[in-house]
């Protein structure tokens, strides 16, 4: 469970945590030389946002490391904006935020194989978790 000041949402689950950001995907020469970085409105300590780092980890995959543990997933929304005449796609390779706090995002060509963001375009996925804090019910 986390412990910070966490402000109020309205839901019909109690204990529901939402955490969200953008990640930015500049396209290098070379796939491994690619720069991904959280941007958007942030705090200008990254962690104060519930998200300690983001990263590209594979081919097409950029894995998200939250800041804290939770007690559970309640669900999640991905989606991306692909550079400009681009279509890629975005789904969920793996998802840990009890023990691992990793949620790993696998970006997809038209045919659904993992690729990363070419050389010259830039790429912004959008992520928001809803996080469980509590067991109550």
């Amino acid at each position: 469970m986390a412990n910070r000041d966490l402000k109020d949402v309205q839901g019909l689950s109690r204990g529901v945590v939402l955490l969200s950001g953008i990640v930015q995907i500049v396209g290098a020469a070379s796939a491994a030389s690619n720069v991904v970085t959280l941007v958007g409105d942030i705090p200008a300590s990254v962690s104060a946002n519930g998200v300690a780092s983001v990263a590209r980890t594979g081919t097409g995959l950029i894995t998200v490391t939250l800041s804290d543990k939770w007690v559970g997933l309640a669900g999640l929304s991905l989606d991306i904006k692909p550079h400009t005449g681009s279509a890629r796609a975005v789904n969920v390779s793996s998802v840990d935020v009890v023990s691992a706090k990793t949620l790993v995002i696998r970006t997809v060509n038209a045919s659904l194989v993992a690729t990363d963001t070419p050389n010259t375009e830039t790429d912004l996925l959008y992520f928001t978790l809803f996080l469980k804090n509590s067991t109550v019910r």
